[in-house]
């Protein structure tokens, strides 16, 4: 047979191989968008809240979706959730519904391609005068056998931070674990000084520390203060640890705590200092404070200036 025939026909049968049996759908067509995608709630006991929801389908193909509201703690890793809750049976959790006429948590929707909807959430708190928090994702999830209900893997997800407190602004306890640097001793030249510190939440209720760190050269003594790097206000959830992470106004994606600017030789002292509230005039502010010391010196260039004279006594040793 001639080569470029069978090349032909070998083409041909794989176009129509392609035809009869269509790729399945990939997951990346599943798009969709939730507004807003983090909620913080602080209401009083018996309180009625709605909160709305705008979901978007970004995708070419209609998306059927059903809502799934799972509570979680803080898990191990800082910052990650954990579904793996088990429930108090002395304290009530919130009540929840959904505001939408034709819809019940769990039903099934469908969100055109290119389309969006908005879906109303509905919450109770608890009626007891109690100070606690509350942790939901609210998932939008997609259903691919509407007959069994079975999901697929497509979802998004939305938290919402729930405070139960009788008072607006509740007392929070927060505890700094512990605050480093790195290293103790930086070299001048080719050193990068960075702070750690790791605070814990010991109240009931979520918090975020407000504040920053503050460098000073305590010898020789100088009154000169260098740039403070401002601390980022995370959300910190009842009895858990965070790392702390700092807030750079040019890049948002950075959050390691590293001094940028220069630092003359010398002894340095960092203090951490944050409030649970940035409002001086509140009550409850509970501010926390730490310091500790590092040193700053051309240490690689010492070693280099005196590496003639230890190689000169070593010489001398040697021929005596």
């Amino acid at each position: 047979m001639n080569p470029k025939l069978k090349n032909s026909l070998f083409l041909l049968l794989l176009t129509l191989l392609k035809t009869l049996n269509p790729l399945p759908t990939l997951a990346q067509e599943f798009s969709l968008k939730v507004s807003p995608p983090l909620v913080e709630i602080l209401a009083q006991p018996g309180t009625a809240i709605t909160q709305a929801y705008q979901i978007k389908n970004n995708s070419q193909k209609d998306i059927l979706l059903t809502t799934i509201l799972k509570p979680f703690t803080a898990s191990q890793k800082p910052g990650l959730p954990s579904y793996d809750v088990q429930t108090n049976p002395n304290l009530p959790p919130p009540v929840f519904s959904l505001g939408n006429s034709d819809l019940k948590i769990g039903d099934s929707f469908t969100i055109p391609a290119q389309s969006q909807q908005q879906i109303v959430l509905k919450i109770r708190t608890p009626p007891k005068n109690l100070l606690s928090d509350y942790y939901y994702t609210l998932f939008f999830a997609q259903v691919s056998n509407p007959q069994s209900s079975s999901l697929s893997s497509g979802q998004v997800g939305t938290n919402l931070l729930i405070s139960v407190s009788p008072d607006s602004n509740p007392p929070r306890d927060p505890q700094t674990l512990s605050f480093t640097v790195h290293p103790k001793f930086a070299d001048l030249f080719f050193s990068k000084v960075k702070f750690q510190a790791l605070i814990k939440n010991q109240g009931k209720t979520l918090l975020k520390p407000f504040g920053q760190i503050r460098i000073q050269r305590s010898w020789p003594p100088t009154s000169q203060d260098y740039s403070p790097l401002l601390i980022r206000p995370d959300n910190i959830l009842a009895d858990s640890s965070r790392p702390l992470s700092c807030l750079y106004e040019n890049d948002e994606t950075r959050t390691t705590c590293q001094v940028d600017s220069y630092l003359p030789p010398g002894q340095y002292q960092a203090t951490l200092s944050y409030c649970t509230n940035p409002d001086p005039n509140q009550k409850n502010r509970n501010c926390q404070e730490t310091t500790l010391y590092f040193y700053v010196f051309p240490y690689l260039a010492l070693l280099l200036l005196f590496l003639p004279f230890l190689y000169y006594l070593f010489q001398k040793n040697k021929k005596a």
